[in-house]
């Protein structure tokens, strides 16, 4: 007699009981999926930023260690809107630039920062939209065409030092529209300047603001750069920035990566850099200090601007040591 083998399959509980496990395990490893994915997007959108900004600071860095530092050289710097067509830093610096012939370079260049409109940065409607723009223009050994080889440093006729707003300054120097401009940082959406001053424990005067309180130099951080009083053959006492009473310059950022980048129109840039105010001198605040409240703050800043890009705003600052050059000066 042969005895009969049945064979058995799973029963219905232990499928189902078999479903259930699978379907965990799919959803808990869709879930990792997922937040890796995230995790990489917002990482790499932290990098496309911090690239942004870290190659405006590197240039502005080199521009700086060429700074020429004499008291009949002018020095420009202030703190504007985001989209003025005014520069925020203009000032004398020995780097090359293009637009003369080689032979001719003499090193010797004025530069020019801004955060403005510019053609080469447009928005998905094809509007020209504000970013960091940086501006190089060669001084000759010898004069050519409108270029002039002089008129750069020295004193005018009044016996005040040369400045770039007076009529003796070349205006050929001078940058004085978009095409003298290149685009340096496109997410680079607002810059300001600000001033750590030299701790001599002597009295400062502001340009165009009041002084600081206390209205000594102590190393506090002001945004209106420190002045000294020239006097002209005339009898006139003229205003000029003295960087004999500053120790570092520190540049503060907004930046957006390129993603985001792609999500604001001309309008909204703006909108979102002016967000940004300018610290106030009796702040003693450094920019990023100042900003950082307003970054992590999404709800207060612009609601016309799209949520993604007021969460992945970034803030930085950089310092630059500028060392106090009384002995080199005449």
């Amino acid at each position: 007699m042969k005895t009969l083998f049945i064979r058995r399959g799973f029963s219905l509980v232990e499928l189902l009981a078999a479903m259930a496990v699978l379907a965990i395990l799919g959803l808990i490893l869709s879930q990792i999926t997922g937040s890796i994915t995230r995790s990489t997007k917002q990482s790499t959108r932290i990098m496309d930023a911090s690239a942004q900004a870290r190659l405006a600071f590197d240039r502005i860095g080199f521009d700086f260690a060429g700074l020429v530092k004499r008291r009949d050289t002018d020095f420009v710097a202030q703190n504007l809107s985001t989209a003025s067509p005014t520069s925020l830093l203009l000032f004398l610096s020995t780097v090359p630039a293009s637009g003369i012939p080689t032979a001719e370079n003499r090193g010797l260049s004025v530069v020019a920062y801004r955060v403005s409109v510019h053609a080469d940065n447009k928005d998905r409607e094809g509007t020209a939209r504000a970013c960091l723009l940086r501006s190089g223009k060669a001084i000759p050994w010898h004069p050519i065409g409108s270029t002039p080889a002089s008129g750069f440093m020295g004193l005018q006729a009044n016996g005040l030092p040369q400045t770039f707003a007076s009529n003796s300054f070349p205006p050929a120097l001078l940058p004085s529209n978009e095409l003298d401009f290149d685009v340096l940082s496109p997410g680079v959406i607002r810059m300001i300047v600000g001033f750590q001053l030299y701790p001599d424990n002597k009295p400062v005067q502001l340009l165009n603001a009041a002084p600081p309180n206390p209205n000594v130099a102590r190393g506090q951080i002001v945004y209106h750069p420190p002045t000294r009083l020239v006097t002209s053959n005339t009898g006139a006492t003229v205003e000029y920035i003295d960087l004999n009473r500053v120790s570092a310059i520190i540049i503060g950022l907004v930046t957006v990566d390129g993603e985001s980048l792609r999500l604001l129109n001309a309008a909204q840039t703006v909108l979102l850099g002016n967000a940004f105010a300018t610290p106030t001198d009796s702040d003693n605040k450094t920019p990023v200090q100042a900003w950082t409240a307003t970054a992590n703050a999404v709800n207060a800043l612009p609601a016309t601007v799209p949520l993604p890009v007021r969460q992945s705003v970034r803030v930085y600052e950089r310092t630059y040591p500028i060392t106090p050059f009384t002995t080199q000066s005449p």
